[in-house]
Formats: structure tokens, sequence, C-alpha cells
């Protein structure tokens, strides 16, 4: 089965049902696995995530972006409100914040500086909540999200005392993160499929391992390390071997590598080679 080629939309054919957990499934991160978890949903597959990870909610990582701007006029910030706004603060060949403080979102963060200057932290996050964040189509979760942050609120002084506590602090603010999968809501009397990053797999074994989105361009990436020396380079490429090597040696009877011949991002496509580590084994 070493090298077998499988489309990217479509489930290995071996991937039935399994003994608890025989069989795997890796990738580098689970978040590229979101259209085959759907299918191993809609053919009735139990499958259990393994690894993943926690992103936070996008409406809360907007709020965040403002508390910035308002603490310190932080130019990453500016830049990213600017992008989810549709704002262009570029002039000359470069980001500006006065094109920001221009529109009129800027603006609106101005006023609430200047109206909120002598106010403690909860009230200013209400003053950002109401004015900037709430919308009425939004649903009652993100409203639940906004009413519990202003209940955390109470005990910060500052923006930054606030931001170094949610960055730090994941157990309080855990309700504000997301996992990057679904939980499987398929019953299961023990028989399951394993999906799992290639770093949450190491030293574990399962029967029968797929890996998945063996592509060059993706599995290495040279994206990564291109402003990188020729020593730097060599240096990345040997990780990311070893990472190869962790997946496939968590096979126990049988290992199918997978690539697409074809990938779509933001509605282009891309026609996509073998990973040069397929060759490699």
């Amino acid at each position: 089965m070493l090298g077998r080629k499988q489309p990217a939309h479509s489930l290995p054919p071996a991937a039935g049902r399994c003994t608890d957990g025989a069989k795997g499934a890796w990738t580098l991160g689970v978040q590229a696995l979101f259209v085959w978890i759907g299918e191993l949903k809609k053919e009735q597959i139990p499958y259990r995530v393994f690894g993943g990870r926690k992103t936070v909610k996008r409406h809360i990582r907007f709020l965040n972006h403002i508390l910035r701007i308002l603490d310190n006029e932080n130019p990453y910030s500016i830049s990213k409100v600017a992008q989810y706004a549709g704002i262009d603060i570029m002039e000359d060949g470069r980001k500006r914040k006065s094109r920001f403080f221009a529109s009129e979102l800027g603006q609106l963060v101005l006023s609430i500086r200047e109206d909120c200057a002598d106010a403690d932290f909860q009230t200013l996050t209400a003053c950002v909540i109401e004015r900037i964040m709430r919308d009425p189509h939004d649903d009652k979760a993100i409203e639940q999200d906004y009413d519990n942050l202003l209940l955390l609120s109470r005990q910060y002084h500052t923006i930054a005392d606030y931001l170094m506590a949610f960055a730090s602090d994941k157990e309080t603010f855990a309700a504000f993160y997301r996992k990057d999968y679904e939980d499987c809501d398929i019953p299961s009397d023990g028989d399951f499929l394993t999906v799992s990053t290639i770093h949450s797999a190491k030293g574990l074994e399962w029967d029968h391992v797929f890996v998945m989105g063996l592509c060059e361009g993706n599995f290495p990436n040279p994206y990564f390390c291109k402003d990188k020396t020729e020593e730097e380079q060599q240096e990345f490429f040997n990780n990311e071997w070893k990472k190869m090597y962790v997946a496939a040696t968590r096979a126990r009877q049988s290992l199918v590598l997978t690539h697409a011949s074809i990938i779509k991002r933001k509605g282009f496509s891309f026609v996509k080679s073998p990973s040069r580590f397929i060759s490699c084994l």
C-alpha cells in the first residue's frame, strides 16, 4: 500500500470501522482534514481526534485588536482590523495608520478613546462592545461571549493587564476559544478511526496508518525557510523529514501515503506534485 495515491476528497477504501482505534489518519494539522472529517460524518464512520489546537473566536480576536489599537495604536492590530473591515490603508506602497483613523471605523475608535479617557477597563470594554462589536444579526452564542467578557473585565485595571491575562490564562478564557476540528457525534460501540496530527502521534502505533496531504509545497513547505541560509534550509528539511519518519513508522501492518494532484485555495486551482519525501521511503 506504500505510495498508493488517493483523491484528496475521498476516503481511503480501507478506512472503515476499526477496533480500538486500530486505524489512524495523520496530517500536519487537523484543520487540513475538515473536508475529510465531513466525509467521515456523512458515511457515519466513528472517529476520534487526537491533537489539534484551539484558536480565539473571530469576534473576540477582532475585539482584542480594537483594544490594542486603543491602548497603543498597535500597527499589527491596525493592519488586521483594516483587513477584516475592508479598509484600504496603503499609501505610496506602505501601510499608513492615518488612513485607518480617517475611516469611519477609525473615527469611532478615536471617539471611544476620547469618551473613555478616564474610564475603568470594564466601562471601556462595554463601550467597545456596544458601539463597535454588537450586531443585530449576532447569534446567541456571540451575545453570550460578550456578556461573559464583560463580567471578566471587572477583574482588570488596564487593557494591558487584560491582554496579558488573555494570552497566558487559557483556563479563565477557555470559553473564547474554539477547536479547529469537529468532535464526532456518531454513536460508537468501541470501533473508531483515529484522526491525529503527526506531532501528537509521536511514540504511538496503530495497525493501519494513512498519511494525508503529502504534496510538494505542503509537506515540506519551502516557504518557511525561503529567507534562511543554505545551512538553515538544510536543517529545516532535515527536521521535516524527521516528522515524515515519525508518521511512517506509526504503522504496524500497513501504511498509505496520499497526495492531491490539484488543490484549491481562495478560488484558484493549483497543480501539485507528490512530496519529495514519498520517494525517500
